[in-house]
C-alpha cells in the first residue's frame, strides 16, 4: 500500500488534526492560513473568541510556525479524515497482527478441550468416571462440539451405581464434571420405576437416576409410569435402578346436600376432613345448585401429592 513516500505524503494530506484556536479576529487568522497555502477542512467558529478547524498533516508544521509567533491560545482535540484509518493502521500494525492472530487463535481452540476437573461429593469416583467418559471420546484434545454435555451427564449416572447426580459445564477449554454420591445404600428397596399412586397434574418432576416418561404440566392417570428404570448409553438400553421425586395436583370432587342457603363452608370442611391425612390441600372451589327441597354443594379440593422412591 505504501509503494513510496511520495504516496504516503499524498495520503497525508487527507488527514487532519483538529485544533481549537482561542483568540480574537478569527476571521483574519482564517484568512491567513489560506493565503499561506494551508489546507483546512471544517473551520467552524463557538463563540467571538474561539474556532474549531482541521489543519491537514502535511500542514501541520506550518501551522505552528505560523500561530507561534501570534497571540493565540491553540489546543489540539482530535485526528480524522479519509485516510486516518489507514495511517493508524500502519502506525500500529504490529498490535493489530498481534489482536488478529490472538483472536484467530481463541476462536480455533476455544472449543478444543485441553483438561477435565472433577467436583463433588463423588469425587472418590473420579477416575472411574475418566475411565468411562475417555471411552466415549471424551479426552484432551477433543471438540467441545463432538459430544452433547447434558447426554454425558446422564450416562455418567446411568453408568456408575455410585452416583446419584452428575453435571457436565464448558468452562473456557476445561470441562468442569460435578459429582454427587450416591444414597441408595441407605434404602430398604430398589425401584425400578416410579408410577404414579394417583391421578393429576405433574407439578414437580426430580429424577437423579432413571429416565423421565412426562413433563412437567402433564396429566397422568393413576398407574401411569412416570419414571422408567432405565437409560440411553452409546444407543444401548440399560437398566437401571430409579431415585425419583415427582409431585401431583388431585382434583377429588365432593357433592353435599343441605335444606340451608350459605352452607358452603360446612360442605369445604366436610370435603377437607377426607382428603386430610392423604394429601396437602391447597386449593379448594365450590358451587352450588338450587335443587328440590334444599341446596347441592359441589367441592372442588385440589391436593398435592408426592412420589417418591426415597422415604
Amino acid at each position: 500500500m505504501w509503494k513510496n513516500k511520495r504516496h504516503f505524503e499524498k495520503l497525508k494530506e487527507e488527514i487532519y488534526d483538529y485544533y481549537l484556536v482561542s483568540g480574537l479576529n478569527l476571521d483574519i487568522f482564517l484568512n491567513m492560513l489560506i493565503k499561506n497555502g494551508i489546507k483546512i477542512k471544517n473551520a467552524r467558529k463557538k463563540g467571538r473568541k474561539k474556532l474549531k478547524i482541521g489543519v491537514s498533516r502535511v500542514h501541520s508544521q506550518k501551522f505552528f510556525a505560523i500561530t507561534s509567533n501570534l497571540c493565540y491560545n491553540v489546543k489540539k482535540i482530535g485526528e480524522g479524515g479519509r485516510y486516518f484509518p489507514l495511517l493508524l493502521a500502519k502506525k500500529n500494525i504490529g498490535a493489530i497482527l498481534g489482536a488478529i492472530i490472538f483472536t484467530f487463535f481463541s476462536v480455533a481452540f476455544n472449543g478444543v478441550l485441553l483438561s477435565i476437573d472433577f467436583e463433588g461429593s463423588g469425587k472418590a469416583y473420579s477416575q472411574q468416571v475418566l475411565s468411562y467418559i475417555e471411552s466415549c471420546g471424551v479426552k484432551k484434545g477433543a471438540m467441545f462440539s463432538q459430544f452433547d454435555l447434558d447426554s454425558l451427564a446422564d450416562n455418567i449416572v446411568a453408568n456408575n451405581n455410585n452416583l446419584s447426580f452428575a453435571s457436565c459445564e464448558k468452562v473456557g477449554n476445561r470441562l468442569k464434571v460435578v459429582l454427587i454420591k450416591s444414597q441408595t445404600e441407605k434404602l430398604k428397596d430398589t425401584f425400578y420405576e416410579l408410577r404414579a399412586g394417583d391421578s393429576g397434574v405433574v407439578k414437580e418432576l426430580t429424577v437423579y437416576r432413571g429416565t423421565a416418561v412426562v413433563n412437567v404440566g402433564d396429566f397422568v392417570s393413576e398407574n401411569d409410569l412416570l419414571v422408567g428404570g432405565y437409560a440411553v448409553i452409546k444407543d444401548k438400553v440399560v437398566k437401571i435402578n430409579v431415585i425419583a421425586r415427582v409431585v401431583l395436583i388431585c382434583e377429588k370432587e365432593f357433592r353435599f346436600f343441605s335444606q340451608l342457603n350459605n352452607s358452603e363452608s360446612i360442605a369445604e370442611m366436610l370435603a377437607v376432613e377426607v382428603v386430610n391425612g392423604i394429601s396437602e390441600v391447597v386449593d379448594i372451589k365450590t358451587t352450588k345448585t338450587k335443587v328440590k327441597n334444599g341446596y347441592e354443594y359441589l367441592v372442588k379440593v385440589y391436593s398435592q401429592k408426592v412420589f417418591s422412591t426415597q422415604n
